[in-house]
């Protein structure tokens, strides 16, 4: 199995993905991402990455499918912020990351349905917000939008400057798709690099 396919309509995540230079197709799972009754941060994360990519799985089967999901949590606390939406809802998240510690939990997942294979891994990316004032989160808000990002901030644009410190196994992490793990699961399912270049 050589086609790929990621289960994800984030621009974002396909520019990630597009750094290991090998093809793929994009699909837009249309799946309930509401947190369940007790359900942890850390399965909320895990159990939509495998959704996603069990629903890629049921339109590409022919496919290894790749699905991820990311979530912010507040340090200390089981506070989650998923993405905002709307303007109103960025500035309250963004006033209540300000001067905390927030990590950002991506997941990631790959399934060939084949073999039923599913490979899961969890990445943390810890990052340390500044003090932010209002008008620091007006420009930043005017600029990124960042309304489909978990706890309203896009690392990858003028977001990184809203931190004064970020931790990660996984740089790309935070953007949302680790491409560390997705590279090692690859690698378990023999998936052929060399005929993709």
């Amino acid at each position: 199995m050589k086609n790929l396919l990621l289960a994800s309509s984030s621009k974002p995540r396909q520019e990630i993905l597009a750094r290991l230079q090998i093809p793929f197709s994009s699909f837009s799972p249309n799946i309930d991402e509401s947190q369940l009754a007790n359900e942890t941060a850390y399965d909320l994360v895990k159990r939509l990455s495998i959704e996603k990519a069990k629903e890629g799985a049921k339109h590409y089967p022919e496919h290894l499918c790749i699905g991820g999901d990311q979530i912010a949590l507040i340090a200390n606390t089981d506070e989650i912020l998923g993405k905002p939406h709307t303007y109103e809802n960025a500035v309250q998240q963004l006033e209540r990351c300000s001067k905390k510690t927030i990590f950002f939990l991506a997941g990631i997942c790959l399934y060939n349905p084949t073999n039923q294979n599913c490979h899961i891994d969890i990445v943390s990316t810890e990052v340390v917000f500044r003090d932010l004032t209002r008008e620091e989160i007006d420009v930043y808000l005017s600029i990124d939008k960042p309304y489909h990002c978990a706890g309203s901030f896009k690392s990858e644009s003028l977001g990184i400057s809203l931190s004064s410190k970020m931790l990660s196994s996984d740089p790309t992490a935070i953007v949302g798709l680790p491409l560390i793990s997705l590279r090692r699961f690859l690698v378990k399912e023999n998936f052929n690099f060399k005929m993709q270049t």
